[in-house]
Parts: C-alpha cells; structure tokens; sequence
C-alpha cells in the first residue's frame, strides 16, 4: 500500500471514531473551522523554528521538518497534554510516507501544549498497525453510508461532530 494515498488526520480518525472517520474520508463535513484546529495551528506557529520547512507528500501535509545532521524529524503540534495513541499513529504514518517518497531515515517529535516532547521512531510494530489501518480506512471508503454513532471519550472533548452525531449537547 501506498501511504500516500492516506491522509495523516484520517489515519488518527481511525482510532478515535469511525464515524468521524467515515465523513473525514467522504468529505461530507468540514471540521477545519474548530476551535480545536486554531488553537493547534497557533501552537504551531508559536513554537516553530526557522529552518523547517513544510512538504507535501501525496495527500499529506507536513507541516515542520528539519534536517539535522543527515537525520529528517518531522514536528507534529498537538494541543493536548499527553500524546495518545492516535498522535503517534498520525505521526508514525508521516514517517513511512517521508521515507518511501525520499528514501531518507526520518524520526517524528510530537510537541505539545505543556512543552512536553515525545520522539516517534516507527518500528516494526507501529508500520504492522499501519498497515492494518490502511485497511481500515479503505474499508471505511468503501461505506456507502456513515456508521452509527458510538460515545467515546473523545465526543465531548474536542470533537467537532458532536452535534452531528448526538444534537444539541
């Protein structure tokens, strides 16, 4: 599978919600305006150095990376205060596009809001996930309608869908 054809948010979409998911990939509707969006990109532009620089691969948009001594590391902002499951997915799934389209070893830092970094190098068991994922979302593609609604810790945290699944909240 190509990851380029996947998009880095619909790889995150995968394990958070499927139903977020699925209009992630139908492009039914638009999340961009969330509040939960801005305040990322004004982390992004807050902490990012000179010298990154911005790539786009296939469907993909890296936003920061760096070449440090022959190294490329690829800088993901995420608002939170821990990384979860997702932002490393995401990130690991920069990583394996980066390094099929440029050939070049590269690792992924994930910065957020707390000043915390976590550094993401993708393993053997992260690209089997991926994989796996890219499954997923091709199956997810596929539905020709939206999967039910399921409350999870995510749907009223942050979820720009809210009420789309669930009406007013």
């Amino acid at each position: 599978m190509n990851p380029e054809e996947f998009r880095g948010t619909d790889v995150s979409y995968s394990f958070i919600c499927n139903r977020r998911l699925w209009f992630s990939l139908h492009g039914d509707v638009i999340t961009d305006g969330s509040e939960f969006i801005y305040e990322g990109k004004h982390l992004e532009d807050f902490r990012k150095k000179r010298g990154y620089v911005q790539i786009k691969i296939g469907r993909n948009r890296l936003d920061s990376v760096e070449i440090r001594d022959g190294l490329s590391i690829i800088h993901e902002f995420k608002r939170g205060r821990r990384v979860i499951l997702p932002d490393i997915m995401q990130v690991s799934h920069y990583i394996n596009a980066y390094q099929q389209h440029t050939g070049r070893r590269a690792i992924g830092i994930i910065h957020l809001s707390s000043r915390k970094t976590e550094t993401v190098e993708l393993t053997e068991s992260l690209r089997n996930m991926l994989i796996e994922t890219y499954g997923k979302i091709i199956a997810h593609s596929n539905m020709t309608a939206p999967p039910p609604p399921v409350k999870n810790g995510y749907c009223f945290r942050g979820c720009s869908l809210v009420e789309l699944c669930w009406g007013e909240v």
